[in-house]
């Protein structure tokens, strides 16, 4: 089924990263996804432009994203960008010198706190 959580990577010299979300659901759990955005697509939008939210990630990932309208929904559903996704990720990358600093457990950690209320969107869905 897959759930929606986060993901840590430390490359020193590469791309270092936390990124928060899921990645790839299955065609059911992306309906069920789907369904919440549809009833409650305005608490997600309200998620991502929550400033300490912005400071830290971009939108959400679109790199996957349906070129059409996904079977169910009209082509000018308010949400309709959302409903394209085929994942739902955040991400925020760090530098070397930040992985290195003795800051940067609190950073990590921060990082994902900030990102907590997606992941709590996306489990209500999956309820």
């Amino acid at each position: 089924m897959g759930i929606p959580g986060y993901y840590f990577q430390l490359e020193p010299g590469g791309k270092s990263f936390v990124a928060a979300g899921l990645y790839m659901p299955q065609a059911e759990t992306l309906g069920k996804i789907r369904q919440e955005i549809d009833y409650n697509g305005e608490r997600l939008q309200k998620i991502l432009k929550e400033p300490k939210f912005k400071k830290l990630y971009t939108d959400l990932w679109t790199g996957d994203a349906l070129k059409s309208v996904p079977k169910g929904y009209a082509k000018d559903h308010p949400q309709i960008g959302f409903l394209k996704l085929k994942s739902f990720l955040v991400e925020h990358p760090f530098t070397d010198e930040e992985a290195m600093s003795k800051t940067f457990k609190k950073k990590l950690i921060d990082s994902m706190r900030t990102a907590q209320p997606l992941i709590e969107f996306l489990k209500e869905g999956l309820d």
